[in-house]
């Protein structure tokens, strides 16, 4: 009772919360996003936060349809308003049920950058990079689609090589500790860890 409470509360102060319900391309449920992107050459950019690095990509490669998918109602509206232009869309949902969701073989480019480490342990189910997210890549993935990962934290890119190294479910696996999305639009983060000139950590899976 005390969560639903919480829960009412916070729709009745955030006003992106009746925003995101009244939007008609934001209102639809995941099932039908899938159905508008079936069959479709698709990039969906995961946390995509206020939807920068994926409205740049979709213009830089049009041949892509984009989603980006976004738990916070005020960063997937934005997004949405930055995508409508491209053809594209923006869904509100948790990473990990939309991950779930996904069909088998359906997604051509999976994009992760610079997700939050929750660096302390008893913060640990936040996480988004774990072992169900890298069966779930390799599920939804096509056949020759890729997955990028791009981040500040060290131990998101460890974790995820030496899961690979383990379970080698992907045919190809490319490392840097460095950039090897350099030549793409930057998020804002990425632009922020530039100019603190902090060390990035990249990786890219091939299916």
């Amino acid at each position: 009772m005390k969560h639903l409470y919480k829960t009412a509360k916070f729709e009745n102060l955030n006003p992106y919360v009746q925003r995101v319900r009244e939007h008609p391309l934001m209102s639809v449920e995941a099932s039908g996003v899938f159905e508008h992107y079936k069959n479709k050459k698709c990039v969906v950019d995961l946390g995509c936060g206020n939807g920068h690095f994926l409205s740049q990509y979709l213009e830089k490669y049009p041949d892509f349809v984009g989603l980006g998918v976004e738990r916070r109602y005020k960063r997937i509206f934005k997004t949405q308003k930055k995508l409508e232009a491209l053809g594209a869309r923006g869904l509100r949902s948790e990473i990990e049920d939309f991950v779930a969701m996904s069909p088998e073989n359906f997604w051509d480019e999976v994009w992760i950058q610079f997700p939050d480490p929750w660096p302390k342990k008893r913060h640990e189910c936040h996480r988004m990079i774990r072992l169900s997210l890298y069966f779930h890549l390799n599920r939804i993935l096509k056949p020759g689609g890729r997955f990028c990962f791009l981040s500040d934290h060290a131990d998101y890119w460890n974790h995820l090589m030496e899961v690979q190294t383990s379970k080698g479910l992907f045919p190809m696996m490319q490392s840097l500790q460095g950039d090897l999305f350099h030549s793409e639009p930057p998020s804002l983060f990425k632009k922020l860890f530039l100019q603190k000139e902090l060390p990035l950590y990249s990786l890219i899976f091939k299916k």
